[in-house]
């Protein structure tokens, strides 16, 4: 189906955030970062072992010593771009914004990757559905980022060029902010949800829990979210497009994908009775 202009949502009327929940998705560990990394060539570490093989205990050094090299690589490729807050690929710049909450854990930080609504609208409408995704959310800890769409079409999150954009700026956040990349959420809004539904189950691996708040799934697919937790927010009113019809339908088949699989298709659904489009901040609940 063709997607629909969302409405366009006024945060200078929002009620302030409602006091923050336990976030209910644990952490799935995500594919080893050096597979998705750019393959830049890494020199690999001399070593007396290379003619008679290795140790144990050497070839774990070894490994640690080619992913920190592979990890300083990368930082030095993407420094200038996360400077600027911009990556480009191609025609196609994706730019954002970020806040740091908390203070950084063991192991790194969370990052949240949070996509606006809007889409198939002037630049100035999407502009001001980027700017209140920036506000929309406050997480207990990690860097909450906010990306402005490249384009301004229906789909604007779920062309084939924010993938390869995406992984850009997880590998950049990893490398030069202190990100876990086991750590990575994925999150949006309207046609931001709209996107969560597309991206999430495109690119399981890299992310350790989505969630789509107001969003249509138009012809995604569950099957690939088998290892991702999943969560669902919706108004029960939102019946534009059936999207509160469509978003039952759905939970109702990861419950039934769950029942024939109970180590996968991990989820929640939040149906909120009488809500319209905008869920007065209830969806918060998928954050810390």
């Amino acid at each position: 189906m063709n997607r629909h202009r969302a409405p366009t949502i006024d945060t200078a009327t929002m009620p302030a955030k409602s006091p923050a929940m336990h976030f209910w998705l644990t952490p799935v560990l995500a594919a080893a970062i050096a597979a998705t990394l750019p393959q830049t060539p890494v020199p690999r570490p001399a070593t007396a072992h290379a003619a008679r093989g290795l140790s144990r205990d050497a070839a774990a050094r070894m490994l640690d010593q080619m992913a920190a090299a592979r990890l300083q690589a990368v930082a030095d490729e993407y420094r200038t771009q996360l400077a600027a807050k911009s990556i480009t690929i191609g025609d196609k710049t994706l730019k954002w914004e970020s806040k740091v909450f908390g203070t950084a854990p063991k192991g790194g930080r969370s990052l949240w990757i949070s996509m606006h609504g809007g889409g198939n609208a002037e630049p100035a409408v999407n502009d001001q559905q980027w700017r209140n995704q920036i506000r929309l959310y406050e997480p207990a800890e990690g860097i909450y980022l906010a990306p402005r769409a490249p384009t301004d079409t229906w789909n604007l999150w779920h062309e084939g060029h924010i993938d390869p954009l995406f992984q850009r700026l997880i590998d950049a956040q990893v490398a030069l902010n202190g990100v876990d990349p086991n750590k990575v959420y994925l999150m949006g809004y309207s046609a931001g949800g709209d996107g969560v539904w597309q991206l999430a189950p495109r690119m399981a691996d890299r992310f350790a829990a989505a969630a789509t708040m107001a969003g249509h799934p138009n012809e995604s697919t569950l099957l690939p979210l088998r290892n991702l937790p999943f969560a669902i927010f919706m108004g029960g009113a939102d019946s534009a497009y059936d999207r509160n019809k469509i978003a039952a339908q759905k939970a109702a088949e990861m419950d039934r994908l769950h029942a024939a699989d109970p180590g996968g298709y991990v989820h929640m659904a939040r149906i909120y009775p009488g809500l319209p489009h905008w869920m007065n901040r209830k969806d918060a609940e998928a954050l810390p």
